[in-house]
């Protein structure tokens, strides 16, 4: 039985990939901030600190995929990036002594198709760097570019993390999945001419309608089993073919 950590799992695209692994029989163990295995709040350190140390209780040892679905768009933009990257990838990074003992490990992680719209590089680069006291202090600058900087860091940080040594070297695969946005913008966190004035790049879904969880849970659930053995640093988009109609010359 493979036992699968998924953040965010109490609702929305967590809660449709709970369901899915649990009809394969799956172990599943859910952190967010109510109504989970694991109640936390993962964007503050000791929030954090807690769901590792509670998510280890409940394992053998042993976590066979982590899927972090755990985001918000909305609200105090250090608490955004604190969330959408810190707490991402410190789960993920927290629980890779327990991925590697597994026969498949896999990571999933949620991004978002507003990594294509405007963010801010001082703030990606302190993610990176994963300085979160610059990154808070960067975003605080720039309010208006959190979400989308904190979801293109991570990004980022799969493509960078997951060819290493220390990922793939161990047998461990990683990705990411950018689901469409809701409507035609990401909500924005201030309500500054900043704000008011960045450009909507983020076309309608060409067939109409954004991605249900249930659509999502499917493409997870692949990508974080063992089916999946060859699918290494992505993100996918699952966007009704938004981003194609973006980027038609982009590959």
């Amino acid at each position: 039985m493979r036992t699968i950590v998924i953040s965010g799992g109490a609702s929305a695209i967590g809660r449709a990939v709970a369901v899915a692994f649990r009809a394969r029989g799956c172990h599943v163990i859910t952190v967010d901030g109510s109504k989970a295995d694991v109640v936390a709040d993962l964007a503050v350190q000791a929030g954090r600190d807690n769901a590792l140390r509670k998510i280890k209780e409940l394992t053998n040892g042993r976590v066979d995929s982590v899927i972090v679905s755990a985001q918000t768009a909305t609200g105090d933009p250090g608490t955004i990036l604190g969330l959408n990257f810190f707490a991402a990838t410190q789960l993920v990074e927290g629980l890779r002594s327990l991925l590697v003992t597994g026969p498949a490990p896999r990571v999933v992680l949620v991004s978002c198709e507003a990594i294509l719209q405007p963010h801010d590089l001082a703030i990606i680069d302190a993610c990176l760097a994963k300085d979160e006291y610059e990154a808070r202090s960067a975003a605080a600058s720039a309010p208006e570019f959190a979400y989308a900087s904190s979801k293109l860091a991570l990004s980022y940080w799969v493509k960078q993390q997951a060819v290493s040594h220390q990922w793939s070297g161990a047998g461990i695969i990683l990705n990411a999945v950018a689901p469409g946005v809701e409507g035609t913008k990401t909500p924005p966190v201030t309500d500054s001419e900043e704000s008011r004035a960045a450009p909507d790049r983020t076309p309608p879904t060409r067939i109409g309608r954004s991605p249900q969880p249930n659509e999502l849970a499917a493409l997870i659930v692949f990508l974080a089993s063992p089916e999946n053995s060859h699918i290494i640093g992505q993100t996918i988009f699952c966007d009704g073919g938004a981003e194609a109609a973006l980027r038609p010359h982009h590959v």
